[in-house]
């Protein structure tokens, strides 16, 4: 199996935005996995995108258990008269979960072929889409649309008892320790 060059870890995001351009960064980023890393990698992705100082007004974040797929494409696709950049930041988005609480809005089939034809037809120029979950299943159309079309950074911690997983996990923590 080859690697797509449009996924990565989130141990290898610095030297991934050292060595890349802000034209490089795709316009779709899914980050997935363990909640303090995927919230530290959103606030170094959105951090890259937008200057510090124009965060309030570029950044929109939306709940993604909240949000119809509806609002969220039409978020994303609304120019902004203020600034030139635009980030719409879905956290929580429920692509790949199939059990739902009765509040939470859930997206059907009919929702994510929306999505997915508004990521091929291409996001607006200068705005960016940043979609963030605990979970996802790579055999998802979805998934791999986000894969071909945007960036995917993998924030999953291994769990098991090998010694690279307990590496790995000792790695994690001694971060959020620091």
């Amino acid at each position: 199996m080859t690697q797509n060059k449009n996924i990565i870890k989130y141990s290898l995001l610095e030297a991934f935005l050292k060595s890349a351009q802000e034209k490089d960064i795709p316009s779709l980023v899914l980050i997935y996995g363990e909640s303090f890393l995927v919230k530290q990698t959103f606030k170094i992705m959105s951090c890259f995108i937008l200057e510090k100082d124009k965060q309030k007004f570029a950044l929109e974040i939306l709940e993604g258990g909240t949000v119809s797929m509806g609002d969220i494409i039409e978020q994303v696709s609304t120019f902004s008269f203020l600034v030139s950049k635009k980030v719409v930041a879905v956290k929580n988005i429920p692509l790949f979960q199939t059990q739902k609480n009765s509040t939470d809005i859930s997206f059907s089939s009919s929702d994510l072929d929306r999505l997915m034809d508004f990521i091929v037809k291409g996001i607006p120029k200068n705005h960016y889409l940043i979609l963030t979950t605990s979970l996802v299943d790579k055999r998802k159309k979805i998934y791999k649309t986000i894969a071909d079309k945007g960036l995917i950074i993998d924030c999953s911690v291994a769990q098991g008892a090998r010694k690279a997983d307990q590496d790995e996990q000792n790695a994690v923590l001694q971060t959020i320790a620091d």
